[in-house]
């Protein structure tokens, strides 16, 4: 037995471990280890990702104070070292810490820059000042980064790493190493005399205790090589190279007991996973007489006085060479001598007894007190056990089938099938049950004088056998022909017909059949059977052959069992019935050809049919045989109604208590409902395609009614569809079980979910439909969330919480649920009435944040609505389509929705003026019309008149008439006869009156009269 199953410590193993350099892999783990640096949550390290600055101040802040559960970084949350670093931030305290600290340095005192990429050079900086450097702030100013980088080299830091990476935005792997190396450097003390002076103790030391550890490991959890008791859980002992056995939490088993390692140590816990320093030799699996005249010389060379032997890990006088056992030779020193050889001897038995308490005993085997067993492990099963230092360890003996064929005595090998196998020399502790297999030749019996016999030959962990018993017999069961040919070679081709030619076989025949327990099988069929297997209405025979009249076609269920050549032999065959099977589910009972069959759990009905005549028919390419096989009174609400095409039954007896007989197969020629569940899909442009058995099919993400996530396919590429509800069928293709992808004939709503009041129920909105559907809930009670699409998974309505998705539903019951919106206790959605000024009130639920439109007509109204609880209404403007915004507050409120009143204003503007002292007082205006503000281009005036009032300079008015002025669109024409005495100077007031609307008054400005004035403009 190889106990070799895991070689860990605390260090983490990354599950992108192959994306490290190869350089900075151990760095990674060792800092992952002592969770100064830490990977994610899906066990990645992602090494090749560039850093912040603030995510590396973390990593200094914990390399430097070894707080690696950041307890106390809040202290530091509002020391308020740089503008750009805010005491909410999650970086706060470790960045102010390392700033008081004078670990970090800013791109100026008070800018840090926590967002943006660290370079090598800048990791360099920061854990250096860790270290102790930097206090003559030679890592400032001018040419600081030739500084670090020369410093840290002159450390050996820099061993692993190229000058020209550290310049560049560093990547997490380059981050580790650079922090890991200056943690193993010794730390500096300065001083003006003498400068830097080097401490005997590194960072890593002082915070966590961290040192390389260098031994043998010579105990574990599973062995001790010098004692007779395994180590707790999770502990192994080394010795050091100065001779001192220590004790670490490092978790290790057999595969590298014996072997000097090296491993980081922290705190006494192993943070990186053991490197072998050993020369190891196998010298498994061989007998002393196969070793070769060199193997010899190697051997006698290598094993001096100094090597120590161990047996299971007991000291020994020597080791045992022989088939299946383990030996491993162990050179710590690299000098050609063996330190340690350690041998494994399993004992092959059985488990004799397992109790109430699951406490195993094992036949002519003791139990030691702690016992590590497989899953499942039951009574009877042949073991692999093995007794080590406290604990007995058992894995289950494998084996083969079948019976010795043949021998090779040279090779001493046994033929077993096609295989040769030997001779094991493990420990065996059976019983007569269970027979040593002591000689190729046990159970060799050639030609002519085989008893007829298959055995299980169990093996030891190398494959060799050790011990066998009889395997039961091959039991008599029904199979349902699904294809059959004749092939030479003997392989199974299928979609090849057979025939007979004269009654004579052309090559083996073939045969593809369907098992009870659900399996398809291939196997040659018997030659003296082959007869009765072929096409119906052959012509090539007489109808008086016995080939036709007894025929078994596609679709026939035999009676078979498999002989000792593994050939399938015919029990018998079935008469055809072609009647229709009535179901009477309440008493277990079925009927076909007017006879009457009780019906148990022992009950086999197998099925057949071309799904071209079913209702799957050739959608999306489905043509292709649909079979299956049920089992038990569950198959009879299935059968109900189906065309019995075979059966196999007890016939009554005329006792009251056996007055109906027993059936045992049922064989359907059609089609039971494959019909599996309801699904989602979302992208039909997202798919694989595989050949399966020559033919193509298309396989897309979907999720089903329970919310999980799973695979359908086509046997056609799916064009775009804006159908995502679909239903699925299990349908076996060639031997590959697919869910096909089909069309769903139930009632598919799509709207805005709602949990009723009740909460036995819920209501579906769907668009256009303000009214709503109430629908009971999921038989399942599961609603399917398809939000995070592939990914699946399930959610729940709330009274108060509002989702989107489809509702499945057939005959008013809803069998399907997919939510493709969840809403997390928000309230999307509200019921409200909209009033408007054309319409009677409407009561309808909408989305919040949508737009309900009135038209044009509405274009620039308002809407207004009084919150439930408020006093003051709230009134906003539509917009220029008319549209109004739904809000959260018009919850159970009415919203008024009003057109808009145009705003109209009129205004006069003075063209010219004319203050004449002979012929009066003249001027010229235009008339304004404004609609909010804009002024109307269709304004025309007429009914035009004036009020005209003119005063001298200092406003002493002389005379005041009402005049009728003549207008031509809106310009206005106003002429006075009033006396104006030449050079004195005149103002006037003009008030228009135009359609019956006055206009405000104007006035001109000052002008002298003068005889012919000419028109001034104002």
């Amino acid at each position: 037995m190889l106990l070799s199953v895991m070689v860990m410590g605390t260090g983490a193993a990354f599950t992108d471990e192959d994306d490290f350099s190869p350089q900075y892999a151990e760095a990674a783990e060792v800092l992952a280890g002592m969770k100064v640096m830490q990977g994610y949550d899906d066990g990645s390290f992602l090494p090749q990702r560039n850093i912040t600055r603030a995510q590396v101040a973390t990593m200094i802040y914990r390399a430097a104070t070894s707080d690696v559960t950041d307890t106390q970084t809040p202290i530091y949350a509002d020391y308020d070292k740089f503008d750009d670093v805010q005491s909410d931030d999650w970086f706060a305290g470790y960045v102010n810490y390392c700033g008081n600290a004078e670990l970090i340095k800013g791109f100026t005192p008070t800018t840090f820059g926590p967002n943006k990429n660290v370079t090598g050079y800048q990791v360099l900086a920061m854990i250096l000042r860790a270290v102790g450097y930097d206090q003559n702030d030679e890592f400032t100013g001018s040419g600081w980064e030739i500084r670090t980088a020369s410093t840290a080299e002159s450390l050996g830091i820099l061993d692993n790493v190229q000058d020209a990476t550290l310049g560049q935005p560093a990547t997490r792997e380059l981050v580790a190493e650079l922090i890991f190396r200056a943690m193993i450097v010794p730390t500096v003390e300065y001083t003006n005399a003498f400068g830097y002076q080097q401490n005997k103790t590194t960072l890593g030391w002082n915070e966590f205790k961290l040192f390389e550890a260098e031994g043998t490991i010579v105990a574990n959890e599973i062995a001790d090589l010098y004692g007779s008791k395994a180590l707790d859980t999770g502990k192994t002992e080394l010795v050091n190279n100065f001779g001192r056995s220590v004790t670490y939490n490092l978790t290790t088993d057999t595969s590298i007991i014996g072997e000097k390692v090296n491993v980081w140590i922290a705190d006494e816990t192993a943070v990186s996973t053991p490197a072998s320093l050993a020369d190891v030799t196998d010298w498994s699996n061989l007998r002393a007489a196969d070793l070769t005249n060199d193997q010899e010389d190697e051997w006698a060379d290598a094993t001096n006085g100094g090597t120590q032997y161990f047996v299971n890990y007991d000291k020994a006088d020597g080791a045992t060479f022989d088939k299946g056992i383990m030996i491993k030779a162990i050179d710590n020193n690299n000098d050609g001598d063996y330190e340690y050889v350690l041998t494994e001897i399993d004992t092959l038995t059985f488990i004799d007894n397992i109790d109430d308490d699951g406490d195993i005993l094992l036949n002519d085997m003791a139990v030691e007190d702690k016992v590590v067993a497989y899953d499942a492990a039951a009574e009877g099963d042949v073991v692999l056990a093995i007794n080590i230092d406290g604990g007995t360890y058992l894995e289950k003996a494998a084996f083969v089938t079948g019976n010795v064929t043949g021998l090779n005595t040279k090779d001493e090998t046994a033929t077993i099938g096609d295989a040769a196998y030997m001779v094991s020399g493990i420990n065996y502790a059976g019983d007569p049950d269970l027979n040593q297999f002591a000689t190729i030749r046990d159970t060799y019996q050639p030609g002519a004088d085989w008893n007829g016999k298959y055995y299980n030959y169990y093996q030891d962990a190398y494959g060799n056998i050790r011990a066998y018993e009889e395997a039961g017999e091959t039991a008599t069961g029904y199979g349902l022909i699904l294809d059959y040919d004749v092939y030479k070679t003997g392989a199974f081709e299928g979609d090849l017909t057979w025939r007979p030619q004269g009654g004579l076989n052309v090559g083996d025949l073939y045969v593809k059949f369907l098992t009870e327990e659900n399996t398809v099988e291939t196997a040659k069929v018997d030659a003296d059977f082959a007869k009765y297997f072929g096409p119906e209405n052959d012509t090539n025979h007489p109808d008086n052959d016995p080939y036709v009249n007894g025929n078994i076609a596609v679709g026939d269920v035999v009676s078979y069992n498999i002989n000792e050549d593994g050939e399938l032999v015919l029990a018998y065959t079935y008469d055809y019935v072609d009647a229709q099977a009535t179901v009477q589910t309440d008493r277990d009972l079925v009927t076909v050809d007017s006879n009457t069959y009780n019906v148990d759990e022992n009950l086999v009905v197998f099925y057949y049919t071309d799904t071209a005549d079913t209702p799957i028919g050739s959608t999306f390419g489905w043509v292709i045989p649909v079979y299956g096989v049920l089992t038990g009174e569950d198959a009879l609400a299935d059968i109900d109604g189906k065309t019995v095409h075979q059966m196999d039954a007890v016939a009554a007896g005329d006792t009251h208590v056996n007055k109906f007989g027993e059936a045992d197969m049922i064989n359907i020629s059609g089609h039971i409902d494959t019909f599996v569940d309801y699904c989602y899909v979302e992208d039909f442009a997202d798919y694989t395609t595989e050949k399966v058995n020559g033919e193509y099919i298309w396989t897309y993400d979907a999720i089903n009614s329970s919310g999980e996530a799973i695979q359908v396919s086509t046997r056609v590429k799916m064009p775009a569809s804006d159908k995502q509800v679909w239903e699925y069928h299990t349908l076996d293709v060639n031997g590959t079980v697919v869910n096909a992808l089909l069309p769903t004939s139930a009632e598919v709503m799509f709207g805005d979910l709602h949990l009723a009041k009740n909460g036995q129920s819920f209501d579906i909105y769907e668009w256009n439909d303000q009214n709503g559907e109430n629908l009971a809930l999921p038989e399942t009670g599961v609603f399917a969330l398809v939000e995070d699409f592939p990914e699946g998974g399930t959610t729940n309505l709330d009274v108060n919480d509002c989702a989107t998705g489809y509702a499945v539903v057939v005959n008013d019951d809803t069998k399907a649920v997919f939510v493709t919106e969840a809403e997390d206790g928000n309230v999307d959605y509200v019921d409200t009435t909209i009033d408007t000024e054309t319409a009677d009130p409407q009561a309808v639920h909408v989305k919040i944040g949508t737009s309900i439109c009135f038209g044009d007509e509405y274009a620039n109204g308002t809407y207004t609505w009084t919150p439930d609880g408020a006093i003051q209404p709230i009134e906003k403007p539509l917009s220029d389509e008319g549209c109004l915004i739904v809000d959260a507050s018009m919850e159970d409120v009415t919203v008024n929705v009003k057109k808009h009143e145009v705003d109209t204003t009129y205004a006069a503007t003075i063209d010219s003026v004319k203050f004449d002292s002979e012929e009066g007082a003249s001027f010229t205006l235009t008339a304004h019309k404004y609609l909010d503000g804009e002024e109307d281009p269709s304004h025309t005036v007429h009914n035009v008149t004036a009020d005209v009032t003119i005063y001298t300079e200092d406003g002493t008015p002389v005379q005041t008439n009402t005049s009728v002025a003549t207008g031509l669109d809106t310009s206005i024409t106003v002429n006075t006869t009033c006396k104006l005495t030449a050079g004195q100077k005149y103002y006037a007031e003009i008030t228009l009156t135009c359609n019956g609307q006055k206009y405000p008054t104007v006035t001109t400005d000052v002008f002298q009269a003068q005889p012919d004035a000419v028109d001034t403009n104002p």
